[in-house]
């Protein structure tokens, strides 16, 4: 039997989701590069100017998934060089000083062998002052 994995991520994207709660369920490219299913659950944790706060849970789990799938939405992750907003970024850094995207892995949990396995990491504390600067500017 294979084991449950729940994944939870912390991310904060550029902009401003409408939706409390939603899942984005568009493929990705697999191993093969042939499109394969991905799905992504999020919640909103705080709305800030310009951008959301999001608790997320990946129920698939592919390359660059979260940063892959809010890029589509139109909703990067805030500093992604790869597949995020250059112009938006490059003021973000300047204003806020943070040097690499705001996607934190917080929690992870196995359930194996009939018990639950759950591990948790503290944010990073670049990623915690940036927070902080960011509730401070309104």
């Amino acid at each position: 039997m294979k084991p449950k994995i729940d994944k939870e991520y912390l991310a904060l994207v550029i902009g401003r989701l409408p939706d409390n709660e939603g899942k984005i369920d568009l493929p990705l490219p697999g191993r093969d590069g042939n499109p394969v299913r991905a799905l992504t659950r999020y919640k909103v944790v705080h709305r800030f100017s310009e951008t959301t706060l999001l608790c997320v849970h990946i129920e698939t789990g592919r390359l660059h998934q979260i940063r892959l799938h809010f890029a589509k939405l139109g909703h990067p992750v805030v500093m992604d060089d790869q597949h995020g907003d250059f112009a938006f970024n490059k003021r973000f850094r300047k204003d806020f000083g943070l040097k690499r995207q705001f996607l934190h892995a917080g929690k992870l949990a196995i359930n194996f062998d009939g018990k639950r396995h759950n591990w948790t990491a503290p944010l990073a504390e670049d990623l915690a002052q940036t927070l902080g600067l960011i509730e401070k500017s309104g």
